[in-house]
Protein backbone atom coordinates (compact mmCIF):
# COMPACT_ATOMS: atom_id res chain seq x y z
CA UNK A 1 0.00 0.00 0.00
CA UNK A 2 2.40 2.77 -1.45
CA UNK A 3 2.11 5.99 0.33
CA UNK A 4 0.11 4.99 3.88
CA UNK A 5 3.15 5.21 6.28
CA UNK A 6 4.50 8.49 4.76
CA UNK A 7 3.50 11.53 6.61
CA UNK A 8 3.17 13.54 3.63
CA UNK A 9 0.33 11.42 2.09
CA UNK A 10 -1.19 11.06 6.04
CA UNK A 11 -4.01 13.47 7.46
CA UNK A 12 -5.03 16.24 5.70
CA UNK A 13 -6.92 17.36 8.13
CA UNK A 14 -6.21 16.60 11.74
CA UNK A 15 -9.35 16.83 14.04
CA UNK A 16 -7.11 17.02 17.39
CA UNK A 17 -4.36 15.64 18.92
CA UNK A 18 -3.75 13.75 22.40
CA UNK A 19 -0.81 12.84 24.62
CA UNK A 20 0.10 9.34 23.82
CA UNK A 21 0.43 8.53 27.24
CA UNK A 22 -3.38 9.21 27.76
CA UNK A 23 -3.65 6.41 25.14
CA UNK A 24 -1.47 3.86 26.33
CA UNK A 25 -0.45 3.59 30.13
CA UNK A 26 3.32 3.42 30.46
CA UNK A 27 6.32 4.62 33.08
CA UNK A 28 8.49 5.28 30.25
CA UNK A 29 9.85 8.49 29.97
CA UNK A 30 9.58 8.94 26.05
CA UNK A 31 6.55 10.23 25.10
CA UNK A 32 5.02 10.96 21.55
CA UNK A 33 1.77 11.92 19.97
CA UNK A 34 -1.42 10.47 18.41
CA UNK A 35 -3.34 12.11 16.01
CA UNK A 36 -7.06 11.43 14.97
CA UNK A 37 -8.37 12.44 11.93
CA UNK A 38 -11.32 11.44 9.23
CA UNK A 39 -9.77 9.49 6.51
CA UNK A 40 -11.51 9.37 2.80
CA UNK A 41 -13.94 7.30 3.17
CA UNK A 42 -15.31 8.72 6.35
CA UNK A 43 -14.19 6.75 8.77
CA UNK A 44 -11.50 7.68 12.04
CA UNK A 45 -8.23 6.81 12.12
CA UNK A 46 -5.16 7.65 14.67
CA UNK A 47 -1.53 7.84 13.85
CA UNK A 48 1.09 7.65 16.03
CA UNK A 49 4.52 7.65 14.97
CA UNK A 50 8.40 7.54 16.05
CA UNK A 51 7.85 5.79 19.28
CA UNK A 52 8.75 3.22 21.34
CA UNK A 53 5.92 1.05 21.64
CA UNK A 54 5.98 -2.89 22.44
CA UNK A 55 3.34 -4.30 22.59
CA UNK A 56 2.61 -5.90 25.99
CA UNK A 57 6.15 -5.07 27.53
CA UNK A 58 6.40 -1.28 27.99
CA UNK A 59 3.63 -0.27 26.84
CA UNK A 60 0.18 -1.91 26.50
CA UNK A 61 -2.57 -1.48 23.63
CA UNK A 62 -6.10 -0.86 25.67
CA UNK A 63 -9.09 -0.92 23.22
CA UNK A 64 -11.22 1.51 25.92
CA UNK A 65 -8.25 4.02 24.95
CA UNK A 66 -9.30 4.62 21.43
CA UNK A 67 -12.40 6.38 20.46
CA UNK A 68 -14.74 3.50 20.28
CA UNK A 69 -15.31 4.42 16.65
CA UNK A 70 -11.52 4.72 16.02
CA UNK A 71 -11.16 2.25 12.64
CA UNK A 72 -8.23 2.88 11.08
CA UNK A 73 -4.49 2.36 13.41
CA UNK A 74 -1.45 3.72 11.61
CA UNK A 75 1.81 3.36 13.83
CA UNK A 76 5.14 4.50 11.68
CA UNK A 77 7.78 6.14 11.32
CA UNK A 78 10.34 6.78 8.59
CA UNK A 79 13.68 5.26 7.09
CA UNK A 80 15.35 8.03 9.05
CA UNK A 81 13.40 8.39 12.28
CA UNK A 82 12.34 4.24 12.46
CA UNK A 83 9.80 3.22 15.33
CA UNK A 84 10.72 0.86 18.28
CA UNK A 85 6.99 -1.46 17.48
CA UNK A 86 8.23 -4.72 18.91
CA UNK A 87 5.10 -6.90 19.45
CA UNK A 88 4.94 -9.37 22.16
CA UNK A 89 1.25 -9.74 22.47
CA UNK A 90 -1.60 -10.18 20.43
CA UNK A 91 -3.73 -6.93 19.62
CA UNK A 92 -6.98 -6.79 22.01
CA UNK A 93 -9.37 -4.25 20.09
CA UNK A 94 -11.83 -5.48 17.67
CA UNK A 95 -12.91 -2.30 16.14
CA UNK A 96 -9.83 -1.68 13.08
CA UNK A 97 -10.79 -2.26 9.90
CA UNK A 98 -7.30 -1.56 8.94
CA UNK A 99 -3.73 -1.23 10.59
CA UNK A 100 -1.09 -0.47 9.37
CA UNK A 101 2.51 -0.61 11.42
CA UNK A 102 5.49 0.50 9.14
CA UNK A 103 8.98 1.23 9.79
CA UNK A 104 9.83 -0.79 12.92
CA UNK A 105 13.27 -2.62 12.02
CA UNK A 106 12.88 -4.25 15.02
CA UNK A 107 10.37 -5.73 14.82
CA UNK A 108 11.19 -9.22 13.89
CA UNK A 109 8.86 -12.04 14.58
CA UNK A 110 4.73 -12.16 14.58
CA UNK A 111 3.64 -13.85 17.04
CA UNK A 112 0.98 -16.92 16.65
CA UNK A 113 -3.35 -15.62 16.92
CA UNK A 114 -1.80 -11.78 17.02
CA UNK A 115 -4.42 -10.43 15.19
CA UNK A 116 -6.84 -13.18 15.96
CA UNK A 117 -9.13 -10.65 17.44
CA UNK A 118 -9.29 -8.52 15.17
CA UNK A 119 -10.83 -11.03 12.39
CA UNK A 120 -14.52 -9.84 12.77
CA UNK A 121 -13.55 -6.63 11.39
CA UNK A 122 -10.13 -6.12 9.53
CA UNK A 123 -10.08 -5.57 5.89
CA UNK A 124 -6.72 -4.41 5.54
CA UNK A 125 -3.00 -5.20 7.14
CA UNK A 126 -0.19 -3.35 6.24
CA UNK A 127 2.92 -4.64 7.61
CA UNK A 128 5.76 -3.09 5.43
CA UNK A 129 9.51 -1.66 6.37
CA UNK A 130 9.49 -3.95 9.07
CA UNK A 131 12.40 -6.47 10.22
CA UNK A 132 9.83 -9.22 10.06
CA UNK A 133 11.76 -12.65 9.51
CA UNK A 134 9.41 -15.65 9.05
CA UNK A 135 5.14 -15.97 8.86
CA UNK A 136 3.79 -18.78 9.91
CA UNK A 137 0.51 -20.65 9.57
CA UNK A 138 -0.81 -19.04 12.61
CA UNK A 139 -0.04 -15.53 11.80
CA UNK A 140 -3.06 -14.84 10.10
CA UNK A 141 -5.46 -17.14 11.82
CA UNK A 142 -9.31 -16.12 11.24
CA UNK A 143 -8.38 -13.58 8.97
CA UNK A 144 -10.63 -14.59 6.78
CA UNK A 145 -11.91 -11.02 6.23
CA UNK A 146 -8.89 -9.84 5.10
CA UNK A 147 -8.47 -8.08 1.67
CA UNK A 148 -5.47 -6.94 1.46
CA UNK A 149 -1.94 -8.01 2.78
CA UNK A 150 1.12 -5.98 2.37
CA UNK A 151 4.99 -7.57 3.33
CA UNK A 152 6.80 -5.72 1.50
CA UNK A 153 10.24 -4.62 2.42
CA UNK A 154 11.08 -6.95 5.11
CA UNK A 155 13.41 -9.73 5.51
CA UNK A 156 11.30 -12.96 5.07
CA UNK A 157 12.78 -15.62 3.61
CA UNK A 158 10.68 -18.37 4.08
CA UNK A 159 7.17 -19.18 3.10
CA UNK A 160 5.16 -22.59 4.85
CA UNK A 161 3.09 -24.55 3.21
CA UNK A 162 -0.80 -23.35 3.94
CA UNK A 163 0.80 -19.69 5.26
CA UNK A 164 -2.35 -18.26 3.93
CA UNK A 165 -4.57 -20.90 4.29
CA UNK A 166 -7.53 -18.71 6.21
CA UNK A 167 -7.00 -15.57 4.10
CA UNK A 168 -10.46 -16.80 2.00
CA UNK A 169 -11.04 -13.23 1.33
CA UNK A 170 -7.58 -12.05 -0.08
CA UNK A 171 -7.71 -9.88 -3.19
CA UNK A 172 -4.38 -8.33 -3.15
CA UNK A 173 -1.20 -9.73 -1.77
CA UNK A 174 2.20 -8.18 -2.32
CA UNK A 175 5.52 -9.63 -1.03
CA UNK A 176 8.64 -7.39 -2.63
CA UNK A 177 11.46 -6.84 -1.63
CA UNK A 178 12.05 -10.11 0.80
CA UNK A 179 14.55 -12.59 0.71
CA UNK A 180 12.41 -15.46 -0.82
CA UNK A 181 13.92 -17.63 -2.82
CA UNK A 182 10.91 -20.88 -3.35
CA UNK A 183 7.78 -21.12 -1.59
CA UNK A 184 6.42 -24.65 -0.16
CA UNK A 185 4.00 -26.68 -2.26
CA UNK A 186 0.10 -25.18 -1.78
CA UNK A 187 1.22 -22.01 -0.14
CA UNK A 188 -1.88 -20.40 -1.82
CA UNK A 189 -4.31 -22.59 -0.64
CA UNK A 190 -7.44 -21.19 0.03
CA UNK A 191 -6.49 -18.00 -1.81
CA UNK A 192 -8.69 -18.45 -4.53
CA UNK A 193 -9.95 -14.98 -4.54
CA UNK A 194 -6.83 -13.30 -5.17
CA UNK A 195 -6.64 -11.07 -8.51
CA UNK A 196 -3.16 -9.43 -7.49
CA UNK A 197 0.16 -11.49 -6.76
CA UNK A 198 3.48 -9.20 -6.26
CA UNK A 199 6.81 -10.74 -5.57
CA UNK A 200 9.33 -8.83 -7.54
CA UNK A 201 12.51 -8.40 -6.03
CA UNK A 202 13.21 -11.63 -4.70
CA UNK A 203 15.60 -14.19 -5.13
CA UNK A 204 13.46 -16.76 -6.92
CA UNK A 205 15.76 -17.49 -9.37
CA UNK A 206 18.82 -16.79 -7.98
CA UNK A 207 20.00 -20.42 -7.52
CA UNK A 208 21.06 -22.67 -10.19
CA UNK A 209 21.21 -26.63 -9.57
CA UNK A 210 22.55 -28.62 -11.20
CA UNK A 211 23.46 -26.52 -14.34
CA UNK A 212 20.05 -25.84 -14.97
CA UNK A 213 18.95 -22.13 -15.62
CA UNK A 214 17.14 -20.33 -13.41
CA UNK A 215 13.45 -20.78 -13.62
CA UNK A 216 10.13 -21.06 -11.72
CA UNK A 217 10.48 -24.33 -9.74
CA UNK A 218 7.54 -27.00 -9.79
CA UNK A 219 6.88 -26.24 -6.38
CA UNK A 220 6.23 -22.49 -7.07
CA UNK A 221 3.95 -23.56 -10.05
CA UNK A 222 2.13 -25.80 -7.47
CA UNK A 223 1.01 -22.22 -6.15
CA UNK A 224 -1.31 -21.06 -9.34
CA UNK A 225 -3.47 -24.35 -9.27
CA UNK A 226 -5.09 -22.35 -6.07
CA UNK A 227 -4.84 -19.29 -7.81
CA UNK A 228 -7.89 -19.36 -10.82
CA UNK A 229 -9.08 -15.75 -10.28
CA UNK A 230 -5.27 -14.30 -10.81
CA UNK A 231 -5.43 -11.06 -12.89
CA UNK A 232 -2.07 -9.03 -11.99
CA UNK A 233 1.50 -11.24 -11.32
CA UNK A 234 4.25 -9.48 -10.84
CA UNK A 235 7.79 -10.72 -10.96
CA UNK A 236 10.05 -8.08 -11.70
CA UNK A 237 14.12 -8.63 -10.69
CA UNK A 238 13.88 -11.94 -9.47
CA UNK A 239 16.29 -13.40 -11.30
CA UNK A 240 14.74 -15.38 -13.83
CA UNK A 241 15.78 -16.22 -17.08
CA UNK A 242 12.88 -18.52 -18.15
CA UNK A 243 8.91 -18.99 -17.53
CA UNK A 244 6.88 -22.05 -18.42
CA UNK A 245 3.99 -19.50 -19.60
CA UNK A 246 1.77 -21.88 -21.14
CA UNK A 247 1.34 -23.92 -17.56
CA UNK A 248 0.28 -20.32 -16.09
CA UNK A 249 -2.14 -19.57 -18.29
CA UNK A 250 -3.74 -22.85 -17.85
CA UNK A 251 -4.22 -22.55 -14.15
CA UNK A 252 -4.39 -19.01 -14.04
CA UNK A 253 -6.64 -18.66 -17.20
CA UNK A 254 -7.98 -14.72 -16.23
CA UNK A 255 -4.51 -13.53 -15.82
CA UNK A 256 -4.18 -10.32 -17.87
CA UNK A 257 -1.19 -8.42 -16.62
CA UNK A 258 2.18 -9.83 -16.16
CA UNK A 259 5.76 -7.42 -15.40
CA UNK A 260 8.75 -9.75 -15.71
CA UNK A 261 10.84 -6.50 -15.83
CA UNK A 262 14.46 -6.17 -14.02
CA UNK A 263 15.09 -10.72 -15.25
CA UNK A 264 17.59 -11.73 -18.68
CA UNK A 265 14.19 -13.98 -20.15
CA UNK A 266 15.52 -15.74 -22.83
CA UNK A 267 12.31 -18.15 -22.82
CA UNK A 268 8.83 -17.17 -22.19
CA UNK A 269 7.45 -20.55 -22.84
CA UNK A 270 4.61 -21.13 -25.67
CA UNK A 271 1.25 -20.32 -25.43
CA UNK A 272 1.44 -16.24 -25.85
CA UNK A 273 -1.06 -15.05 -28.41
CA UNK A 274 -0.74 -11.77 -29.80
CA UNK A 275 -3.77 -10.73 -27.49
CA UNK A 276 -1.29 -11.08 -24.75
CA UNK A 277 1.45 -9.40 -25.40
CA UNK A 278 0.29 -5.76 -24.73
CA UNK A 279 0.20 -7.04 -21.18
CA UNK A 280 3.62 -8.82 -20.88
CA UNK A 281 6.72 -6.04 -19.54
CA UNK A 282 10.14 -7.87 -19.82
Amino acid sequence: MPGICDMEFLFPAVLYIVSFSSLIQSQQQSQSTCSYSIDQKGRKQVLCEQFRIDLGVSFNFNPNSFDLDTKVLIVTGSPSKPNQFNQTSNFNSTIFEEIHICYAPQWEIIGDDTFRLVSETLLVLNLTHNGLRSVNEGTFRNLSRLTHLHLDNNRIGFLPSSVFGYLTALRVLTLTKNLINNVEPRMGYQLGNLEVLDMSSNPIGSEILGGVEPTISQSFLTLFEDLPNLRILRLSDTGLKSLPWAVIQFRSPLLRELDFSGNQLENIGIGVTSAWTYGIIY
